[in-house]
């Protein structure tokens, strides 16, 4: 819900009026759609009339109305008509054939996103209910520090951000790795978190309280050997990874060993599948999401557990990448699960990270 209207979690917690939190969700959902229709290209689906004068077949002139098709350009003008009582400028072109049109996108964005918000909102306790409020992770939640790149830049360095659970004498725990897609690369060491602070979050640390390890890729890297062919030897940045991961175990006694998991989003899927076929000795489940993989040899993933996600409107990263490598593991004996969403394109990590039987999943298999 906090997603959908643009606020963070603990705004929706900080209510303590289920009218007011309702009341404060549906204005949220209606500039949602207006925004939504703001950005919307009428180029077919809207446009306006001009006037014309014509001379008809006796020689008289007559006016008539000509329906131009709209453009990206015509939207502000659409948008004015339709809004008269902010915009009072009159305008010599018509748009009745427009303006419903415009309306109709609006109404049926805000209807079909406001009806299923309330819904959930509904459900959703509030600070009366449920006492105070769960702290939700942010960035702040997780400690930050980097590791030596031997990438051929001098001085290079690997951001990356771990999050401790909170350490009981006497246990251990397990350590999630999560490898971000190309879009958080850079050295903010705070973007790989967009995606990487969903394991932070309680629901995923009050049924399975785990370490949390999210290396940052520098900018134009990779994780993998994207548009080459992975042939067994690590990029820079993965022989990177290799490092901070095995510099995480010696320095967090707490990790239990036979509980490491791996996953990673769309260029972090790809370098999920390298990352294991180098060390599958250490990894007891992985779950590439929207990834690909350019090597020959599946063996390494024939022994350690694997859940693959793809969404088949996926427009990026074809979802053959991962439906036949999910058929060649099979095949082979391996241990794999698919899941692919019908609807779903490039973004199907919201998909993946937000089910809990994922999460059962995965922090049920221990290395053997």
């Amino acid at each position: 819900i906090a997603q959908a209207i643009g606020v963070t979690p603990q705004t929706l917690c900080n209510w303590k009026n289920r009218f007011e939190l309702l009341n404060f969700v549906w204005k949220k959902a209606r500039n949602v759609a207006l925004k939504e229709v703001e950005n919307a290209t009428f180029k077919s689906a809207c446009g306006y009339y001009v006037t014309e004068q014509i001379i008809d077949s006796t020689g008289k002139k007559r006016a008539v109305k000509r329906w131009i098709p709209g453009s990206t350009g015509d939207r502000a003008l659409l948008l004015k008509n339709w809004a008269p009582d902010e915009y009072k400028d009159k305008r010599e072109m018509a748009v009745e054939g427009a303006v419903p049109v415009v309306r109709n996108l609006y109404m049926k964005k805000f209807l079909s996103l406001s009806l299923g918000l309330l819904l959930g909102t509904a459900m959703l306790p509030i600070a009366t209910d449920a006492g105070e409020p769960q702290t939700y992770a942010t960035e702040s939640f997780f400690e930050g520090s980097a590791v030596s790149l031997q990438n051929g830049t001098e001085n290079a360095w690997l951001p990356y951000r771990i999050f401790k659970p909170e350490i009981k004498e006497g246990q251990k725990y397990p350590l999630l790795v999560f490898l971000h897609g190309a879009g958080e690369r850079g050295d903010t060491n705070s973007a790989q978190l967009t995606h990487g602070a969903w394991f932070a979050q309680p629901f995923v640390q009050n049924e399975h309280p785990c370490f949390v390890l999210a290396p940052q890729c520098p900018q134009n890297r990779s994780w993998g050997h994207w548009g080459g062919k992975f042939q067994g030897e690590p990029t820079p940045e993965m022989a990177a990874v290799i490092d901070l991961l095995e510099k995480t175990l010696a320095d967090n006694p707490e990790i239990d060993r036979s509980r490491i998991y791996l996953t990673g989003v769309s260029m972090g899927g790809n370098g999920t599948w390298e990352l294991l076929a180098l060390r599958n000795d250490l990894f007891a489940a992985a779950a590439p999401v929207c990834g690909w993989y350019s090597g020959e040899d599946i063996t390494p993933f024939l022994k350690t557990p694997l859940w693959l996600f793809h969404g088949e409107e996926d427009k990026v990263i074809d979802v053959t990448e991962s439906s036949k490598m999910a058929e060649k593991i099979k095949n082979n004996g391996g241990s794999v699960k698919y899941t692919s969403y019908p609807t779903v394109g490039h973004n199907v990590w919201i998909n993946a990270y937000h089910d809990p039987a994922f999460y059962d999943w995965l922090f049920a298999q221990k290395k053997q």
